[in-house]
């Protein structure tokens, strides 16, 4: 990103560094104990052996935080 001195800017910046973890179950027989593998999400297993969609997308799962500052 170029900037121009003359003008007050600032940079932004997104990144997932409040992402809460979870365990995937549609994983099956993987290790879910490692840490900072999955994500948080609320899924259902349906009588079919599929799964729901997340149903709780707010949750810290997908948490993508916007930052900012004032470039120099």
């Amino acid at each position: 990103m170029a900037s121009n001195p003359n003008y007050e800017q600032f940079g932004v910046w997104t990144d997932s560094r409040n992402t809460v973890a979870g365990a995937d179950a549609r994983e099956g027989d993987d290790n879910d104990a490692d840490p900072g593998a999955d994500v948080m999400q609320c899924r259902q297993v349906l009588a079919d052996g599929s799964f729901t969609g997340d149903t709780c997308p707010r949750a810290g799962g997908l948490d993508q935080d916007i930052y900012g500052d004032q470039t120099p």
